[in-house]
């Protein structure tokens, strides 16, 4: 039976497995990952204000594609849905936030909608295109005047400003022709009016003025201007089409204000050349104003919201929108590089204002998905903006049309631990009530001659929830239900060697595989040396040159230890056998001598010397020395008188001298006729009578 004990090993080895589940994260950080790791998505470095209130403190991230085939990828990669509709990423805002532009109805959780699904239908921008307003989101009717063709009276006075007193307009420098420096006439040869005439362009080579404005109430053309862009009733009214996009929101996003943020959307009416507008040398052949978003044929890719009023959101003073909702601006359509992005197949409205001619125009997407500008009395598509508060998070998804980011609310769920502590003990921050797509972190700690088999993470329902391990760390992202972890473990198999040493006739080992042997197992080992060698001990270690207990079995060359935690050496130790010397003497012998220390404990291979003194007229014929098998043992005399030498054998030795009459004069025997000598007689013969039966016997054994 085999026995089994703990010991304590760190050892992960695991192959994590394709998971399934889809882990939540920042909406935020979809984007940022993106531009972090080189892909489809870049770091905006210029300028930006995305809050009329909020310091910004967020880099700003945004999808680019440099080509067609880039561009198709990112519509798998910014899909979300987000209240019921389908929306696409454009970019984060510098507090944290992204803004999405509409893109239809899921269609059974996917957002597969082309062309006018991905509108919430068709409006015109405003409802005229005669004065500068009509190119923004909101506008003041008061400041708009309508546009008039028609020559000047000939010998009329022209003049490069006018001032206004008892509603009487009167001419300021004036002369008898028109220039880029004189743009005001009242058509007389006076020089004053009530009402007084700016000519701002002309469309006829052969005419140096066609068109003009009827200014009136006290008004200069800078006042034009000022009301109809810049002032404090720039704002008064509405668009048409920011009454279309908040009726629809007001109808459907309501219930979802508190997750957006309140970001700027900038109707850069900031103009970037005044031509004809100019009193001051502006050119009439060239009359128009450009505002800054078409500027450079719409490259203008800035952020940058220069005039207070054009920042609207929901919180400013001077920009006041209802709902926190709007339109794309062209900068951040140029800031996505390729138009497979953005194009629908269907011309839709953008914020942007393009400029003033003899009408108005703003920036549109085309249905080939370039840029382009139209009259605000156009109708085309309409795709509100909102953008998501800093902090939101999708709880699902891929980003793919056929799997979007799911935005929601996190839940709070409990982590719960599967584990046999006995084995092993799982180190973990908080379990109870843990939001989710928090990043959870834990680590496992086999307890001794364990490690850890397997890990499983899964929800409630038993879905696997994907994680990454690094030794015995691991991390997962809380999903929206409760979690198991559940490790289980395997006892650690290491391998059992041997030290070879010269002494060692064979170490056998009663198991199969040495190099799989596990933790606990008691392990049974037979030792036999070579002869003339015993035992001494037997040293264990393990890989770290501890000591791991040797015990002796019942049987005298068997050992047994406990397998430990890590890979184990035998290492015997041997010492020589060692015997007794033993010797019969008889009358003749008058003393044997043995020259080592202990007669009862003689060491093999011990060479043994012996002086045996025999009695008077007698001397030593031979030596008989046996060891316990009946074995003779060669010896022989060394040059001191009466001292033989033989090599100690494996066993018992017992040495039997044999004397003879000596021939020595100085060693004659005693009388055998006096009474002693009969005596001596009697005994040498009983004596030999003994040795022939025993040599007898002896010779029959060996037979």
């Amino acid at each position: 039976m085999k026995k089994y004990r703990l010991i304590i090993v760190l050892f992960l080895s695991l192959l994590i497995m394709p998971l399934t589940v889809n882990a939540g994260g920042l909406a935020y950080d979809v984007i940022k990952k993106e531009a972090e790791s080189n892909g489809l998505a870049k770091k905006y470095t210029g300028e930006h204000n995305d809050s009329a209130n909020v310091n910004p403190a967020k880099d700003i991230y945004h999808w680019y594609a440099s080509n067609d085939f880039e561009g198709v990828q990112v519509t798998e990669k910014n899909n979300v849905i987000f209240g019921g509709y389908c929306w696409q990423m454009i970019r984060t805002t510098d507090i944290g936030g992204v803004k999405m532009i509409y893109n239809g109805v899921p269609n059974n959780g996917k957002c597969n909608n082309t062309g006018t699904a991905q509108q919430i239908g068709v409006s015109r921008y405003n409802p005229g295109d005669y004065g500068a307003g009509y190119v923004g989101y909101m506008y003041s009717r008061g400041a708009l005047y309508s546009v008039s063709r028609g020559d000047v009276t000939e010998g009329s006075l022209w003049g490069n400003r006018v001032k206004n007193s008892n509603s009487t307009y009167t001419l300021i420098d004036t002369q008898d022709h028109y220039d880029d420096y004189h743009h005001y006439t009242c058509n007389n040869t006076t020089g004053t009016c009530s009402s007084v005439r700016y000519y701002f362009l002309t469309t006829d080579p052969t005419k140096e003025y066609t068109h003009y404005y009827w200014i009136a109430n006290g008004w200069d053309m800078n006042g034009y201007l000022d009301v109809s862009l810049t002032s404090v009733y720039v704002n008064d009214d509405d668009s048409t089409i920011k009454s279309y996009v908040e009726s629809w929101y007001g109808n459907n996003m309501t219930n979802y204000t508190s997750k957006l943020e309140d970001a700027v959307y900038c109707n850069d009416r900031n103009y970037a050349a005044l031509n004809g507008y100019n009193a001051n040398g502006g050119s009439n052949r060239d009359s128009l104003i450009l505002f800054g978003g078409a500027e450079d044929g719409f490259r203008k890719d800035s952020l940058y919201c220069a005039n207070l009023r054009d920042r609207q959101c929901v919180n400013s003073s001077r920009a006041g929108i209802d709902y926190p909702t709007s339109l794309i601006t062209a900068p951040e359509l140029r800031l996505l590089g390729n138009s497979k992005i953005y194009s629908t197949g269907e011309s839709y409205w953008t914020i942007t204002p393009s400029r003033f001619y003899t009408s108005a125009f703003v920036v549109n997407v085309n249905a080939d998905g370039t840029l382009g500008e139209a009259s605000p009395r156009t109708e085309y598509g309409v795709r509100p903006v909102i953008t998501l508060k800093a902090g939101s998070v999708y709880l699902s998804g891929n980003g793919s049309k056929n799997n979007p980011y799911v935005i929601g609310e996190p839940t709070r769920n409990n982590i719960y631990l599967d584990n046999d502590d006995t084995k092993g003990t799982i180190s973990i921050g908080k379990t109870s009530n843990v939001l989710e797509i928090s990043t959870i972190n834990f680590s496992i700690t086999p307890q001794e001659g364990y490690e850890i088999e397997e890990v499983s993470i899964k929800d409630q329902s038993g879905n696997p929830i994907d994680f990454t391990n690094d030794g015995n760390q691991y991390s997962f992202e809380m999903p929206g239900a409760n979690v198991i972890i559940k490790p289980t473990y395997k006892k650690v198999k290491n391998s059992v060697n041997v030290e070879i040493v010269n002494e060692t006739e064979n170490l056998t080992i009663a198991i199969d595989d040495l190099s799989q042997v596990e933790f606990g197992e008691e392990v049974l080992f037979t030792v036999n040396p070579i002869r003339g060698y015993k035992v001494n001990s037997i040293r264990i270690v393990d890989s770290n040159n501890n000591a791991i207990t040797c015990n002796q079995t019942d049987d005298e060359n068997v050992y047994s230890f406990v397998m430990g935690a890590t890979s184990v050496t035998i290492i015997p130790v041997y010492e020589k056998v060692s015997n007794s010397v033993s010797v019969f003497e008889n009358i003749f012998t008058k003393q044997i001598i043995i020259e080592v220390n202990d007669a009862k404990a003689v060491v093999y291979q011990d060479t043994v010397k012996i002086t045996v003194i025999p009695a008077d007229g007698y001397e030593v014929d031979y030596l008989e020395i046996m060891d316990e098998e009946g074995n003779r043992i060669e010896y022989h005399r060394t040059e001191k008188e009466n001292q033989y030498e033989f090599v100690m054998p494996t066993t018992k030795v017992t040495i039997r001298p044999f004397y003879k009459v000596s021939t020595n004069p100085n060693r004659v025997p005693r009388n055998p006729r006096t009474k002693d000598g009969i005596r001596t007689i009697v005994i040498i013969v009983l004596l030999s009578l003994i040795a022939t039966i025993y040599l007898y016997k002896k010779k029959k054994e060996l037979i």
